[in-house]
């Protein structure tokens, strides 16, 4: 019995010295395949060995940062898509400024009218003494007199003033009356309204006065900038009343007027000319170049239309 057990230990200490064999075998073989691959071969089958093209080898290589003929290469960086920035939207430049536009560039401009001595109220509102003021630079400075700022305003008003450039008042002409002297004139007269407004056009002034309260106790609420009738189709004057008023009328195909108050006829206050857009596309104010009805800008027109009832008085002298 001892000797078979003896037999049995042996037969088993064999066949373990044999699985220890085989796997050192394995482990050589794998090491020698670890470096043929990296020298730029294939794996080992059946001990026939095939090259790997070199630019395949160095690619596998370099991405790991091993020695390439003896030059240590950077790890690659993986290949992350570019991220390309969505477009930003185009920040549009200004360059032309009409009536009722707002903001630091209108301050800008009226600093600069001021520089040619129209004593503007910095508030960078381009309202209608603002408009007033671009009317009369532009007659001095040889531009085309529409009263919108555009770049050669723009580049007139950044000129040095001189003395033809600067702003003189007509002393034979009156200022524009302040609130008090309005006040004052329109009391003197003894107008009587069936509502508890009433309209004054100062056609010699272009300004549209609205009062609130009644006979000789007329208080100034604001006065407004207009343009009148051409010469050749002359706003009419003496006493009306406000009859029908709406939101807009068509001149044409392509141009409109919003915010009418009629007061004689067809004869209407309205806003200046707009586009089918609602742009304007002849702002001026403070001339004669209508076929006779009185334009206002945009946000007087709305105003007066909003405020006025029918029925008032006007007055247009």
């Amino acid at each position: 019995m001892g000797l078979i057990s003896m037999g049995k230990l042996l037969r088993f200490l064999k066949l373990f010295v044999l699985i220890i064999i085989s796997l050192l075998i394995i482990i050589v073989i794998l090491q020698a395949q670890n470096r043929f691959y990296i020298k730029g071969f294939t794996t080992i089958r059946f001990f026939k060995i095939k090259e790997l093209p070199k630019e395949t080898t160095q690619t596998f290589l370099s991405r790991g940062g091993a020695k390439i003929d003896g030059e240590t290469t950077e790890p690659q960086k993986p290949d992350i898509p570019e991220v390309v920035e969505a477009n930003k939207p185009q920040v549009e430049i200004k360059t032309t400024y009409k009536i009722n536009d707002r903001g630091d560039k209108m301050l800008e401009i009226q600093k600069k009218l001021n520089k040619f001595g129209y004593n503007l109220l910095e508030d960078g509102i381009f309202g209608d003494k603002t408009y007033a003021a671009v009317i009369d630079f532009q007659k001095r400075a040889g531009l085309v007199v529409d009263g919108v700022i555009g770049p050669e305003t723009l580049a007139k008003l950044d000129m040095e003033p001189t003395e033809e450039m600067m702003y003189k008042p007509d002393p034979k002409n009156k200022p524009t009356p302040s609130e008090s002297s309005a006040e004052e004139y329109i009391n003197s007269q003894d107008i009587v309204s069936s509502t508890e407004y009433l309209i004054w056009v100062d056609t010699s002034k272009f300004k549209v006065n609205f009062f609130t309260g009644s006979k000789n106790k007329w208080v100034l609420l604001r006065s407004m900038l207009c343009s009148l009738g051409a010469p050749a189709t002359p706003t009419p004057t003496g006493f009306f009343v406000v009859g029908e008023k709406g939101p807009m009328f068509r001149v044409n195909s392509s141009v409109i007027c919003k915010y009418y108050t009629q007061f004689y006829g067809n004869y209407l206050f309205h806003s200046v000319l707009l586009n089918n857009d609602g742009e304007v596309v002849d702002g001026r104010l403070g001339v004669r170049i209508s076929h006779g009805c009185i334009r206002l800008s945009i946000e007087n027109a709305k105003y007066l239309n909003e405020t006025v009832p029918t029925g008032t008085k006007v007055w247009i002298k």
